[in-house]
């Protein structure tokens, strides 16, 4: 039996204010789950990211219904909160309940409740949480509602700590009902959770509002060369129910190499990837920035990940933190000229909702306008007046293939840089290209011929020109249907006869396009599938450097999804500066 892969995020954690007379909840609330069996050491948790941190989880007991801690875990829970205010004195920390199959009949009697509401809040007590958590609770058909009600109630008068629940959204598995006025009246907050309604082995739910988990699933595609969204696949992949951690995700992609790289689907609000038959959807960084700007759109109260260990060196967490502490519409700074004049300076943001229209009305509006107790504005800067011309461009690609040829031909010892990537290519103040980050690289001896590496990794040469040219990311999608990564992209406009809106934009001489077209058939000719089809990189400086040089017509790029079935033969093809005058080659 296929399935379906569905556009979901897995998690929906969003912070909703419930006791609104409740001094105690904060602005925004930027929390995360710790798992006492995680790998990541409480001392490791980088806490001043965070406004509330939850520990979990505790246990309810299914014959006393007293809370307990596994004994395994029990020396964590007792050091958490002391541990991550070393770094942030103002974190609040909650202990996280697990409710599990044992709530429903823990609700029903009374005494079941007083021990586990007494219980609950001695442990949070003796261990110095500042409230308690009750998660993993869905209610169903057996679900007493009432006396769940009731539950929050005795809660609420027995302790004053902080008091919060994770919910589904609803509607939710099936249909289900919460006592929203209880809850209102005792809860500070509920963490609405919207996840694992579409896993590889479960319901065909084809809907989840929005999240931020740290993990996403793997799938094992049908065919290989079917990977858009919405693509058969047989069920899960890597692990039994195909979820898979966001850093493992990570480690995965730098491990392969350019073909599993991430794209970001802004349409579906989600980041995927594909490897031969393996297709795996989770929260990158850009998602996680989109939902963030929802949540304070939509004025919710924060925002929570599960869980922490899954983060990548606080990448994804650092994103959601860089949103949340945005300002409405731009950040204001403080800027002082040559001269000394100290200026306020507004910079617009990346996820302000102020379109650049807005912004240049803006500024004329207050140009015009002169007061003594108005700001006048004295000036603008542009910043993309600044981006890199064409002959710079060239220039940077033919740098950067002559120091590729000086490593493998001619120095003391040859060097096969497997990761060029336009991140580890610096320029002085000149503007000379300067090959750094040699951490993938592998070293030979002169008369080696051939050595293992153990595993296949890195970018191809011809991913850089293409980059460079074009201004555009190799973690997007592109063409008319967005379905095509950036070599596709280009061997698509170029065989059609299109390569000219390849380019960047800002890149508006028409004198260039000759020389970019050919910087353009040459990359094309470095990410061939076959790689006995692909040049070295002397001939690669050959062509670069020698405008009459014959240039083969590329045929399809390496992990591409399309067919080459109606590709010709590859034929010698002449590209000169005397070209530019017969096709008119214009950018866009």
């Amino acid at each position: 039996m296929a399935y379906k892969i569905v556009t979901l995020f897995l998690l929906l954690t969003l912070s909703l204010p419930l006791n609104l007379q409740c001094t105690r909840s904060p602005n925004w609330i930027r929390g995360g789950y710790w798992h006492a069996h995680s790998e990541l050491p409480i001392a490791e948790i980088h806490s001043a990211l965070f406004s509330h941190l939850m520990c979990a989880f505790a246990f309810i007991n299914s014959s006393t219904y007293n809370i307990f801690i596994n004994s395994t875990s029990e020396q964590f829970f007792v050091i958490f909160t002391n541990t991550v205010k070393h770094r942030n004195p103002s974190v609040v920390t909650l202990l996280s309940i697990w409710g599990g199959a044992i709530f429903s009949s823990m609700i029903n009697q009374s005494s079941n409740r007083k021990s586990f509401i007494k219980s609950s809040v001695e442990m949070a007590r003796f261990n110095g949480f500042h409230g308690l958590d009750l998660h993993g609770v869905l209610p169903d058909k057996g679900t007493n509602i009432t006396k769940l009600g009731t539950l929050f109630d005795e809660w609420r008068a027995e302790s004053q700590l902080l008091l919060v629940m994770t919910s589904h959204h609803l509607p939710a598995l099936e249909s289900v009902s919460y006592p929203l006025d209880s809850m209102q009246r005792n809860l500070d907050w509920i963490h609405v959770l919207n996840f694992d309604y579409y896993l590889p082995t479960r319901d065909n739910f084809t809907e989840a509002v929005l999240g931020l988990p740290y993990h996403g699933y793997a799938w094992t595609l049908v065919n290989p060369d079917e990977n858009p969204v919405g693509s058969p696949a047989t069920g899960p992949a890597i692990t039994i129910d195909g979820s898979v951690g966001f850093k493992f995700i990570k480690g995965f992609i730098r491990d392969y190499g350019y073909g599993a790289a991430s794209v970001y689907n802004h349409s579906y609000v989600m980041n995927f990837f594909s490897a031969k038959t393996t297709w795996v959807n989770f929260d990158g960084v850009e998602t996680i920035r989109s939902k963030v700007s929802f949540a304070k759109e939509k004025g919710l109260l924060g925002y929570h990940a599960f869980q922490l260990s899954n983060d990548d060196k606080w990448e994804l967490y650092s994103a959601a933190q860089e949103v949340g502490n945005d300002q409405k519409n731009s950040p204001r700074m403080l800027g002082i000229l040559a001269k000394g004049q100290e200026i306020a300076v507004k910079r617009l943001s990346k996820t302000s909702q102020q379109g650049l229209q807005e912004f240049e009305n803006e500024v004329k509006l207050t140009a015009r306008l002169q007061h003594v107790n108005l700001v006048p504005v004295v000036g603008i800067y542009p910043h993309r007046r600044h981006l890199l011309d064409w002959r710079q461009r060239v220039h940077i690609i033919e740098g950067v293939t002559q120091a590729l040829l000086y490593v493998q031909e001619y120095s003391n010892f040859t060097i096969v840089r497997r990761d060029l990537k336009a991140s580890n290519i610096l320029l002085d103040k000149e503007m000379k290209p300067k090959i750094s980050d040699f951490g993938m690289a592998r070293a030979f001896t002169k008369d080696a011929c051939e050595a293992n590496t153990g595993r296949i990794v890195g970018t191809y040469y011809g991913v850089l020109p293409l980059q460079i040219i074009s201004g555009k990311r190799t973690s997007r999608y592109y063409g008319r249907n967005e379905d095509l990564n950036l070599l596709e992209f280009a061997y698509e406009l170029r065989k059609n006869g299109e390569g000219t809106e390849f380019f960047d934009p800002s890149l508006d001489d028409s004198s260039s396009a000759w020389k970019l077209m050919r910087c353009m058939q040459i990359a094309l000719l470095c990410v061939q599938e076959n790689a006995a089809d692909r040049p070295a990189v002397l001939e690669i400086l050959t062509m670069l450097n020698n405008e009459t040089a014959n240039i083969k017509v590329p045929r399809k790029p390496a992990f591409s999804v399309k067919s080459d079935e109606d590709e010709c033969i590859p034929e010698v093809k002449i590209c000169s500066v005397n070209d530019a005058s017969i096709t008119q080659l214009i950018p866009r």
